[in-house]
């Protein structure tokens, strides 16, 4: 079995959905907005994220029950969000 589906027959398995902190949504969210800014927008270039990354937490949020954060990671995401690259701005909302 592949990595990915292991991952996402353990994501089904928690009842509780899936917690997302601020760079895993920031990372998200970047991927739905434009995939290639994964690896040069600072913030997750830095934390080293690459497209390996994205299809697994592609697969995870797929498999999820329901996706789960709390208000002080959005407050988070929201302000690192400010700094998303102009072109991609568009595309990109918290």
């Amino acid at each position: 079995m592949t990595a990915a589906a292991n991952l996402a027959r353990a994501v089904r398995k928690q009842q509780g959905g899936l917690l997302l902190d601020t760079n895993v949504l920031l990372l998200y969210l970047m991927a739905l907005a434009d995939p290639s800014q994964v690896r040069t927008w600072k913030r997750t270039a830095s934390a080293g994220f690459t497209e390996l990354h994205v299809e697994f937490l592609g697969v995870a949020v797929e498999a999820a029950r329901r996706l789960v954060t709390t208000p002080h990671v959005l407050t988070e995401t929201t302000d690192l969000s400010d700094k998303v690259p102009g072109a991609v701005r568009t595309r990109y909302s918290c």
